[in-house]
């Protein structure tokens, strides 16, 4: 419905009443005002399906909108990660860095004592530059990480707003799944997308073909119309009028005929998009299911090593102490434990980063019933097993 109002002058002559031009000829003002309505009756979804495609548009922007979000969020996170992990490595390649020159040292006593060759200095000598050779790249690495996560804030580097972090911060879930019903892999940003865009496809068809039938439609007026003002709003100056418009394409080219077979291609394209979405989605969780598996054989065969090199350590301290061994075994022994301490954090890291991957592949997680970023692990009702197992 519509309230139309209008003021207009105009010149009319004879031929408004079917008469010689001159017979008569007059200048006057027109006044209007008053509502109008128009229904289109729609009878073949014309309308409906317009309505339809439009919503199934909205709502795909809407998921658009969302898988940048868990995109944005899964960056942030695995990039927070490997920031973590650079300052770790970095605080562990010290450690070595230090026990390296230690050792260092002592040849270089032992040598001068004439209780081992020269080569032997030269070894520890090449270790030791070797190790302090990959610090600035680690150092490298870890402001890179740093100002990728400025980046992703919306920061900038001069703000200086980003805490110091390492991974034991963070907190792995207590259980990861074992298997993903499919269900939960539908709840994926990209893949309600797809779905909205294959809808969208499917209500495009639906207007072609009703472009190419009858449209009906009621419309009906009522109005005041004087060529006075104070006329208006006297029942002298009312005028209405109602009634049924039917119209229909007769000759188009054929232009219809091909927007519907268009509109058809479309769809097909629309499926198989959606058909790669799906099929992209579950290789996708299969591979994070997968990979975080080998990561759990991976962080367990580098605890062990970890837990033999820490032994070692404290075995080598403990003879020393008793005067079995020199101080050389002990700094080996205690390289040993770095280097297992530096495998052991890249691990962790890998660790980190790999079960993200599996969130961002579920569209933000894999509990259902709720937003996946805000349920507790407690509610989750799946297969799982403990992590690292």
């Amino acid at each position: 419905m519509e309230l139309d109002g209008r003021a207009q002058r105009a010149r009319a002559n004879g031929s408004l009443l079917y008469e010689p031009d001159e017979k008569l000829q007059v200048s006057a003002n027109q006044f209007s005002l008053g509502p109008s309505l128009a229904y289109d009756l729609d009878p073949f979804g014309r309308l409906r399906r317009t309505i339809e495609a439009q919503a199934a548009q909205v709502s795909s922007v809407g998921n658009q909108a969302l898988n940048l979000y868990v995109t944005l969020v899964d960056q942030v996170v695995v990039t927070a990660f490997r920031y973590a992990a650079a300052v770790e490595e970095i605080d562990v390649t010290r450690r070595l860095i230090a026990d390296l020159q230690a050792q260092y040292d002592l040849t270089h006593l032992l040598e001068n004592s004439g209780k081992i060759v020269r080569s032997e200095t030269l070894q520890a000598q090449t270790q030791l530059q070797s190790t302090r050779a990959t610090l600035p790249a680690l150092e490298k690495q870890r402001d890179t990480y740093r100002n990728a996560l400025f980046r992703l804030t919306g920061k900038a580097p001069q703000e200086n707003t980003i805490p110091q972090i390492t991974l034991r911060d963070f907190t792995l879930p207590a259980q990861i799944p074992v298997s993903i019903p499919s269900r939960l892999v539908r709840q994926r940003p990209d893949i309600l997308e797809a779905e909205d865009l294959l809808h969208q496809a499917s209500a495009a068809i639906g207007v072609a073909e009703a472009a190419r039938l009858p449209s009906l439609n009621l419309s009906a007026q009522y109005a005041q119309q004087s060529i006075m003002t104070s006329d208006l709003f006297t029942k002298v100056a009312q005028i209405w009028s109602a009634g049924l418009n039917l119209s229909a394409p007769v000759f188009e080219g054929g232009t219809l005929r091909a927007r519907e077979k268009e509109a058809r291609e479309r769809y097909l394209q629309a499926q198989a998009q959606y058909k790669s979405a799906v099929t992209d989605a579950f290789v996708e969780v299969a591979d994070a299911l997968q990979v975080l598996q080998h990561d759990a054989d991976d962080y367990s065969a580098h605890t062990i090593a970890l837990n033999a090199a820490r032994e070692n350590r404290d075995l080598a301290r403990t003879q020393f102490e008793r005067g079995r061994v020199n101080e050389l075994v002990v700094l080996t022994a205690e390289q040993q434990y770095q280097n297992a301490a530096l495998s052991q954090v890249m691990a962790d890291a890998q660790r980190f980063s790999d079960t993200a991957e599996l969130f961002r592949s579920l569209g933000g997680g894999w509990w259902d019933g709720a937003d996946p970023r805000t349920l507790p692990v407690s509610q989750a009702n799946i297969s799982t097993q403990p992590y690292g197992q």
